[in-house]
């Protein structure tokens, strides 16, 4: 988030940039989960403690409930960088579809927290709410942008909430 912020602040925007920015944000958001996610469940199918991805054909489930979601990031990401160009200057300041960055980051702070505390059940789970989490990236979903606002107590909320979330 902060690195287009950076950005547009300093005036340092192109479309090389852009695609760079969106390129980076597929391999850490999209490609990154979804790894992470098939290398688990291929270990849980090895030691068999996998109830849903069991066996070969559980793999190759995985494996098409992993791709979807790094398929979709690659989708919504593309998406994004084409309705930057063709959107005109006084377009509504919205997203369509969830944000690559929100999915990605969504799926690693649960497999984190399903790592730390041990979560065995997560392993079967994660891999259909990336499904999931996928067709929200791809859909016409409005998502208002974190902009800046005429009114300055929404504003406060939107930097309090930026803020607290970092933290």
């Amino acid at each position: 988030k902060l690195d287009g912020t950076a950005a547009r602040m300093l005036k340092a925007t192109s479309a090389i940039g852009m695609q760079l920015d969106s390129f980076a944000d597929f391999v850490t958001f999209g490609i990154a989960p979804g790894v992470v996610l098939f290398a688990a469940g291929m270990q849980a199918n090895k030691a068999g403690a996998t109830a849903l991805w069991g066996g070969d054909a559980g793999l190759i489930l995985l494996g098409v409930a992993c791709a979807t979601f790094v398929l979709c990031a690659c989708i919504r990401l593309a998406k994004f960088n084409v309705l930057a160009d063709d959107l005109p200057p006084d377009a509504p300041k919205v997203f369509y579809g969830m944000p690559t960055t929100f999915a990605g980051g969504l799926m690693a702070i649960l497999w984190i927290l399903a790592d730390k505390y041990q979560i065995g059940w997560a392993v079967d789970v994660l891999p259909l709410v990336a499904v999931g989490l996928g067709l929200l990236m791809v859909s016409n979903l409005p998502l208002p942008k974190l902009v800046m606002r005429k009114e300055k107590w929404i504003n406060a909320i939107q930097i309090f909430s930026v803020v607290g979330t970092y933290v």
